[in-house]
């Protein structure tokens, strides 16, 4: 679906601009819920220029959608300016914030906001506070994924790869993954062995992008410790249940993205 400037499920926030004395009226997409709290969130924008400038270059160059039948481009401008064009044709064009969220306890949380041309907002992705940017997720619940060309654009290296190849039991040292088929779903467990008695587990549910042959899980994701006593009893410990993350096949090989906590960072899996 093309984006119009007016979504369903969006809610007026205000921000402040340069000089702090003007409120100006935005929307932000609370995609899943979206922003918590009580009364609309305020977006602050970052008042110098050369935080701005400095930010924005962090996502600077091409982005292709995730996960998405009808996957959309991205191409954000060392200006500040972006362009999202679309499969179908046509694009829609604006400039990108570098925004903070402002929580009660005087905290902040910084945001890319992407802003239509007539100052309405588009999107807000999470602005890591460090380190390589290789992923933009929309909202606090990642309803959208964004990931960086260059490298990163699956859909260059998708040529021969099937949704099949991705189904079995893989393995890399003490981990082990199995991904089967579940109602038109793909189903991913995920478990490493610390020692004979305790270890961990994630649990994916996905879906495969035709786009970039990709298994996608954009929520839900779970993580669970386990442990076993000496008689054999077993204790899970829930750390999360709001987990996402990226699968990709290529040349035989198996990689995990984990989104949540990098987990799957330089391990590589094989049949």
């Amino acid at each position: 679906m093309k984006h119009t400037g007016k979504q369903e499920g969006w809610r007026s926030l205000s921000y402040v601009g340069k000089k702090g004395a003007l409120a100006l009226t935005v929307a932000a997409c609370l995609l899943g819920g979206g922003f918590t709290g009580t009364g609309a969130p305020a977006f602050a924008v970052a008042s110098a220029a050369a935080e701005q400038e400095a930010g924005i270059q962090d996502i600077v160059g091409q982005w292709y959608e995730a996960g998405a039948i009808d996957s959309r481009s991205l191409t954000i401008h060392a200006d500040g300016t972006y362009k999202l064009t679309y499969r179908e044709g046509g694009a829609a064009y604006g400039t990108v914030k570098v925004m903070y969220e402002e929580h009660p306890d005087g905290s902040r949380s910084p945001w890319y906001g992407f802003l239509e041309k007539d100052g309405t907002m588009w999107a807000a992705f999470a602005k890591p506070e460090a380190g390589e940017i290789n992923d933009l997720w929309s909202g606090q619940d990642g309803a959208m994924h964004f990931v960086r060309g260059q490298g990163h654009d699956f859909r260059q290296t998708r040529e021969g790869v099937k949704a099949a190849d991705y189904l079995g039991v893989w393995g890399c040292g003490r981990y082990t993954v199995v991904i089967e088929k579940e109602d038109g779903r793909y189903h991913v467990s995920i478990s490493w062995a610390g020692s004979a008695a305790t270890g961990a587990r994630w649990d994916y549910r996905c879906t495969y992008d035709e786009e970039s042959a990709l298994l996608v899980c954009s929520g839900g994701g779970i993580r669970e410790n386990y442990e076993f006593s000496e008689d054999g009893a077993e204790t899970l410990t829930e750390v999360y249940l709001d987990g996402h993350g990226t699968f990709a096949m290529r040349e035989g090989v198996l990689t995990w993205q984990d989104k949540k906590e990098n987990a799957g960072e330089s391990i590589v899996f094989r049949k």
